[in-house]
């Protein structure tokens, strides 16, 4: 069950049985900070992360990567730093769909970054570490998941 799902679990026993807040995370096992928590996107770069979305939520797109995305946002005029980066994290149910995680701001997928997304993710919600995890190759994410979740494979 992912953070937002939670946060719903929580209102609708709030909404239907009539308890407190606190009452109802301590019933459902779900710390209140999380279901306090809003995601916080800088305005700067509102435009372009939903650009991205609609990209890859395109039914054509679906399978691309961010190497092509990219690509796709420049021939339509985006100005994309190659610096700067989007860190995505996906996750999948046990029917195999996938399920968006978390998306934040990254500079060059740097450990720092992806250790900074882990980090958030932990803290907001997910109380198990992830038994696999799979990646483009990119040093800086095997990095900071053996330092936050040293027991993933």
């Amino acid at each position: 069950m992912n953070p937002a799902s939670r946060r719903r679990a929580v209102e609708e026993v709030i909404e239907k049985l009539g308890v407190s807040e606190r009452q109802a995370c301590k019933t459902l096992g779900q710390n209140r900070n999380t279901r306090r928590y809003e995601l916080k996107m800088p305005q700067k770069d509102q435009l372009l992360i939903e650009a991205i979305r609609e990209q890859a939520s395109k039914h054509k797109h679906r399978r691309y990567g961010y190497r092509r995305i990219t690509e796709i946002l420049c021939i339509l005029g985006w100005i994309v730093n190659h610096k700067q980066c989007i860190l995505v994290l996906m996750g999948a149910t046990e029917d195999g769909k996938k399920e968006l995680i978390a998306i934040a701001e990254g500079y060059r997928e740097s450990t720092q970054s992806w250790r900074e997304l882990l980090l958030d993710v932990k803290n907001h919600g997910l109380s198990q570490a992830p038994k696999l995890a799979t990646g483009d190759g990119v040093l800086g994410f095997w990095a900071a998941l053996e330092d936050v979740f040293p027991t993933t494979r």
